[in-house]
């Protein structure tokens, strides 16, 4: 590859009415400063592109490393609502298991409350029936006491009317004499 320095150097041989060596020479100068003008792009575009490239890879590798990231989070997304599924179900039996256990605890003190509340019941109807018994025999007692005391009430009278009949008479035996 030709470089201006190369240009600027090159000699050319004059022949018999060659061209003007002024304008040759300027024109070389010309195309050496152009030259020159596009190497020093050239070289700026390649630094730029190097540094383009750098950052690409700079890109690419945070781009990378993005996706691994992203990777990461849906993994433990993915694991956390596993473990949340998982431990919602362990509380759900927990709670079902616990409810089971209150239902049937209170299903048993229920039975046991039922059971003591018959037991209450049929005692009380147990004493009801005593105490019924007990009243007919106060009542059969009773009434045999009133007849009884009727019948000495009615014999008493009985005893006494002969003795106002004879009293009767006896006053009457005076009131006349």
């Amino acid at each position: 590859m030709l470089t201006p320095l190369d240009i600027r150097q090159k000699e050319l041989k004059k022949g018999f009415r060659g061209y003007d060596e002024r304008q040759v020479d300027k024109f070389l100068d010309e195309v050496a400063d152009s030259m020159e003008q596009m190497l020093q792009e050239n070289e700026q575009l390649k630094k730029r592109i190097a540094d383009c490239e750098g950052r690409h890879e700079q890109y690419q590798e945070l781009e990378q490393a993005i996706k691994d990231t992203m990777v990461m989070a849906q993994k433990n997304a993915q694991e956390l609502r596993e473990n949340t599924d998982k431990e919602i179900k362990v509380i759900m039996q927990g709670a079902y298991q616990r409810s089971e256990k209150i239902i049937q605890d209170a299903e048993e003190e229920g039975k046991e409350k039922i059971a003591a509340a018959e037991s209450q019941v049929e005692e009380i109807m147990e004493t009801y029936r005593q105490m019924q018994k007990q009243a007919q025999v106060f009542k059969a007692k009773f009434k045999t006491f009133l007849e009884t005391q009727l019948e000495l009430i009615h014999e008493d009278e009985v005893r006494q009317q002969p003795s106002e009949i004879l009293d009767g008479e006896l006053n009457e035996d005076k009131q006349v004499g």
